[in-house]
């Protein structure tokens, strides 16, 4: 920061020196040139008398005059052969014209006689500058430049304080205080710059948070079946009869499969999380679409009967969705409602003014009011687990939030018209062409 304003006073310096010497040389040369305009119409009837008096007489009486003359002046008055004078090139069209000129290099007044090869001359004069014109101008200036500096010092205090504010913020959150945020005056420079870093501070702040419930949610999801073949490994090891063994060991294969699951789940997950490119959306006819989706399920699980609603062939859903995404989303979530109490699944296709809804029941009526309980709180926090009988099932939730998230939407959870589980997709609706 001290380089900047470093950088920023150098260059108000060298501005403010370039103009002043362009002004004063400028205002110079221009008043400079009306001065002399001035002296020279003050001067001719001076000299029109001396050129009268010079003509009539011969060379002799003509020195004789200016030398009588030169008493009564402070500076040089003399008469010169023309041969033997030096003016600025651009007065020759005058002098030779027999017209009073003033030279500036040095400052003298020539004028020849008539037509002969004599000139009078006066000087060199003192400076013909008008020292009063440039010393207002200077004092001008001087003051112009010290209001600028005022200005330009207010302003870089200001500017300062705002990124000294920000620097602290980008500090603190790189030290893992990550609640900070910029707080600067809304009309300062540098408010969109501490409003972009603020907002991804914020974002910063949540996945973390999300990343932190996530490792939680799954952490706790692991340790069940660790935990289960840990005890039945135990139990196997002591067991006498081989009936009792094949039977901890085909406990233990089971929990195994749960937690190769799980971690097919993770990575799953973990590239979705990862993805940052836009989505691939195709516009689909969603009642067809889900259709296909019901009967692959249908033909991978075996699973209990699947009742499939929507509003009818007639009816076109459109919707734009990235296909592969969308069919794991609504794989993850028809696989979460599996469970040994569950005899039938439901999936409803709803497009109303909300958008596209895609419900996806079960009808375990066996669910107590804790279940219920813990369901409702995983709308909200992704470190509820889920009750038993769905045990291993977060990760699949939390696949179908990433994805109806990159979508624009949301999933909800709540209780199915018939007593069950009722996983909700939802996003904006889709203009139909």
């Amino acid at each position: 920061m001290r380089k900047f304003f470093l950088y920023l006073f150098l260059s108000l310096v060298l501005w403010l020196t370039a103009s002043d010497f362009i002004v004063h040389n400028l205002t110079r040369g221009l008043s400079q040139r009306e001065k002399e305009l001035e002296n020279i119409n003050h001067a001719k009837g001076f000299f029109h008398i001396i050129i009268n008096d010079l003509q009539p007489l011969s060379s002799a009486d003509k020195r004789a005059y200016i030398q009588r003359l030169q008493n009564h002046f402070t500076y040089p008055v003399f008469l010169e052969n023309i041969e033997n004078i030096s003016i600025d090139p651009h007065l020759s069209a005058p002098f030779n014209d027999g017209k009073l000129v003033l030279n500036t290099t040095p400052a003298v007044y020539f004028q020849r006689i008539g037509d002969a090869d004599l000139v009078v001359g006066v000087g060199p004069l003192p400076e013909l500058e008008p020292k009063s014109v440039l010393n207002l101008i200077i004092i001008y200036l001087v003051i112009l430049h010290l209001v600028l500096a005022m200005v330009c010092l207010l302003w870089a205090l200001t500017f300062g304080k705002s990124l000294k504010k920000i620097t602290g913020a980008a500090i603190a959150i790189g030290e893992g205080n990550f609640i900070t945020r910029a707080d600067i005056w809304s009309n300062s420079f540098l408010a969109p710059l501490a409003n972009a870093f603020n907002g991804m501070a914020d974002r910063i702040h949540r996945l973390i948070s999300t990343q932190k419930k996530i490792t939680h949610s799954i952490s706790r999801e692991l340790h069940t079946p660790i935990s289960r073949i840990r005890s039945r490994m135990e139990l196997y090891n002591s067991a006498d009869g081989d009936t009792d063994k094949q039977r901890y060991l085909k406990a233990v294969k089971k929990d195994v499969d749960e937690l190769e699951i799980l971690v097919n789940q993770l990575l799953s997950f973990a590239r979705l999380d990862s993805e940052t490119a836009t989505l691939n959306l195709v516009t689909v006819n969603m009642v067809t679409w889900l259709k296909t989706q019901v009967e692959a399920f249908r033909f991978e699980f075996e699973t209990p009967p699947i009742l499939f609603t929507y509003p009818g062939d007639e009816i076109p859903v459109l919707a734009d969705i990235e296909t592969k995404l969308m069919g794991h989303a609504v794989h993850s979530l028809m696989k979460t409602v599996i469970c040994e109490s569950a005899f039938e699944i439901g999936v409803v296709l709803v497009y109303d003014a909300h958008g596209i809804v895609i419900h996806i029941d079960n009808n375990d009526t066996s669910l107590g009011e804790t279940d219920r309980a813990t369901i409702a709180g995983f709308n909200t926090a992704t470190e509820h687990r889920f009750p038993a009988r769905y045990s291993g099932n977060a990760l699949n939730i939390l696949v179908a939030r990433q994805i109806i998230l990159r979508h624009g939407g949301e999933l909800k959870i709540n209780h199915a018209p018939t007593g069950g589980l009722r996983f909700t997709l939802q996003w904006p609706p889709t203009p139909v062409a």
